[in-house]
């Protein structure tokens, strides 16, 4: 029904659905990194604890009829607020407007979302919290799949057997399932590999770094840990019953959608190969972080989403981005090399660009 509105009408309707992300966004970029709820309490004012009347928050407006300020204690509410409704509100409205009202640019919508909420937390707490990239690396495989239904251009009366393709349900489906598997425990094992080799180069642990109102501590990870687990043990049960029952009938669909989780697959392991070789050979040549590992686990879900070529190219705009935001911050910060770099500032932003590039046709893909 969407899809018969006139253009403007849907851009405008992508644009206020993003003034809402965005406003959800706000809360995330703000508590996610205190390890506090983004479910409850209820937003409020962080100087004088005043509870935000639903009126005083509507995505910008609020913001401009209060002059930024608080309606209690009139303290300075951060421009980055609208900044952010404002940004996720346009580069929605862009999708929506370049793709259309369909499942496959929701899908789109939220890689978006987890950019530019990783995006901004990095470029206030220089952290790339694993409460996001955990859950976000099996729900990017999961929606390979989605997303290769959907765009599958086969057509039904030239349809092929299981047979004629090499196609077995029982296994695609115990391939598609281990990757589904696979992908929190490699974030995991990353992490266990990761003090095994470099911890004698930590002065503090990024545990330390990140706990902002105790964040990070070790039962909130192993909730995490496991509850991203269960995540992908569903996903993986899904895809399992999935192929297992329709596949049979559907053999190129299934196909097709392992291929894109199996190139998925690939740009995970591309994406965040090159970037954890480049942090390994940093701390054996300067002996201390040069790349955050956070920065590994967000090319991740890049590569899986783009595929290993988008996550080379990616990380070749990133850089030149990080380079330039490199050379500003070492003028303004007075360190010199001792400067530290949002390099996942960087590299969201060179995902985002690919993704606008490729949705208005500017680029094939």
């Amino acid at each position: 029904m969407l899809s018969t509105l006139p253009p403007w009408v849907i851009t405008g309707l992508g644009f206020v659905f993003g003034l809402v992300i965005g406003s959800f966004l706000n809360v995330v970029i703000h508590r996610v990194p205190r390890g506090q709820s983004i479910v409850s309490p209820g937003s409020s004012c962080p100087a004088c604890g005043e509870r935000i009347r639903s009126w005083h928050n509507i995505p910008v407006i609020s913001y401009l009829f209060l002059g930024g300020r608080c309606s209690r204690c009139q303290a300075r509410i951060s421009a980055v607020y609208p900044v952010v409704e404002l940004v996720t509100a346009l580069l929605f409205s862009i999708i929506i407007r370049a793709r259309g009202p369909n499942p496959e640019s929701f899908v789109e919508l939220w890689f978006v979302s987890v950019m530019l909420a990783l995006i901004f937390i990095d470029a206030r707490y220089q952290l790339l919290p694993d409460a996001i990239t955990y859950p976000s690396i099996a729900l990017i495989l999961a929606a390979t799949i989605f997303r290769s239904a959907l765009t599958s251009d086969l057509d039904p009366h030239l349809a092929l057997t299981a047979s004629e393709i090499g196609f077995s349900p029982w296994r695609t489906a115990f391939a598609g399932a281990a990757f589904l598997l696979a992908a929190v425990p490699a974030f995991w094992m990353l992490d266990q590999l990761d003090v095994a080799l470099f911890s004698k180069y930590f002065e503090h642990s990024e545990e330390d770094e990140s706990d902002l109102a105790g964040s990070e501590d070790s039962h909130r990870y192993r909730r995490l840990i496991y509850a991203s687990s269960v995540l992908g043990l569903v996903l993986a049960l899904a895809w399992i019953a999935a192929v297992l029952v329709y596949g049979s009938r559907n053999a190129e669909l299934f196909q097709s959608a392992f291929d894109r989780m199996f190139e998925a697959t690939l740009g995970a392991v591309t994406g965040a190969g090159i970037l954890w070789v480049m942090r390994a050979a940093y701390f054996y040549l300067r002996g201390i972080e040069g790349l955050g590992l956070g920065d590994v686990k967000m090319m991740a879900i890049i590569g899986a989403f783009f595929s290993w070529q988008g996550a080379i190219q990616v990380l070749v705009l990133g850089s030149i981005l990080g380079l330039i935001l490199g050379l500003a911050l070492l003028r303004s910060s007075g360190r010199g090399l001792q400067t530290r770099l949002p390099l996942g500032v960087c590299l969201g932003i060179a995902a985002l660009l690919l993704l606008l590039l490729f949705a208005t046709g500017i680029l094939p893909g």
